[in-house]
């Protein structure tokens, strides 16, 4: 594996989490 490919494999990733970490965020306003 190449460092680009690394590279982008790990923005991916980072990427994913955010978007759970705002669906989380969003489904915790809706309940307050």
């Amino acid at each position: 594996m190449d460092e680009w490919a690394k590279i982008r494999q790990t923005f991916r990733q980072s990427i994913a989490k955010s978007q759970t970490l705002i669906d989380e965020l969003r489904d915790f306003k809706k309940e307050c």
